[in-house]
């Protein structure tokens, strides 16, 4: 998670060091990321995720269960073994709209937390509500746009330039931009890209022009189907295609930065 215009560390010290439920609002809307916060305090715990819900936040008021992951509750439902239901909502609660799914999920009893929302633990679990208000600011120029966004992403990357770091490259223009702005602005950088053993790939030949241009050092990781296939299906509850495997030989390596 990154707070944009602050040191991360010292803005959730700031947070802790005199914690209120009033201040679950500014977690909320000055950290950025995928996360879901613990804080221990007055006798409870308040289990806050990010603004976006993309962490989510399962529970079970009558048999105090909480859980990130839906999959790991239902284990404790005996009698629920419906995997085609399961596998349905997993599939719209990643790639629809789960706003629209609100606080239900397959199991009956087990339901998510929602949008400005959060959990307290106690005596007993308590969902508990919050407003934001975010002041947005519409940008008519779509070269304003480009340059406020350029500018915004380069003050992050920025904070890493003395740091050996690596930009991944995927083919797409996203992460051609992020590697471009990378090497602006970090020195020490490489870059990376995961491919399929054997196989033609067309991002990889993306990569490497990109990777020439910008003269960086391009690292191949290299995915095998027939020994890292049972790996990605853990790692992805079997929902993603297998032309999504090709991140294997990646995540093997991720603690190499």
């Amino acid at each position: 998670a990154q707070v944009l215009g602050k040191e991360k560390s010292s803005f959730i010290a700031s947070i802790l060091e005199d914690f209120s439920e009033q201040k679950i609002p500014i977690i909320q809307k000055e950290l950025i990321g995928q996360f879901i916060i613990l804080i221990f305090a007055n006798d409870n715990c308040y289990i806050v995720p990010d603004f976006l819900n993309i962490r989510h936040v399962y529970y079970d008021v009558e048999s105090g269960e909480v859980s990130s992951n839906i999959g790991a509750m239902s284990s404790f439902h005996n009698g629920f073994d419906n995997d085609y239901l399961s596998m349905e909502f997993k599939a719209m609660d990643k790639c629809l709209y789960p706003i629209l799914l609100g606080s239900k999920t397959p199991i009956e009893k087990i339901q998510k937390l929602q949008i400005c929302q959060y959990l307290v633990i106690g005596n007993d679990i308590s969902i508990r509500d919050f407003s934001l208000c975010i002041d947005n600011e519409k940008i008519t120029r779509a070269e304003d746009c480009a340059e406020r966004t350029e500018s915004l992403l380069s003050s992050i990357i920025s904070k890493y330039s003395g740091q050996k770091a690596v930009s991944t490259i995927t083919g797409g223009y996203d992460s051609r931009l992020i590697s471009a702005l990378c090497s602006k602005n970090i020195p020490n950088l490489e870059l990376r890209i995961s491919t399929i053993d054997n196989k033609s790939f067309i991002d990889l030949s993306i990569g490497t022009r990109v990777a020439q241009k910008l003269n960086k050092k391009l690292q191949v990781y290299c995915t095998c189907p027939l020994t890292d296939s049972d790996d990605y299906h853990f790692l992805t509850n079997g929902l993603s295609k297998d032309t999504n495997m090709i991140i294997m030989g990646m995540k093997k390596h991720n603690s190499d930065y």
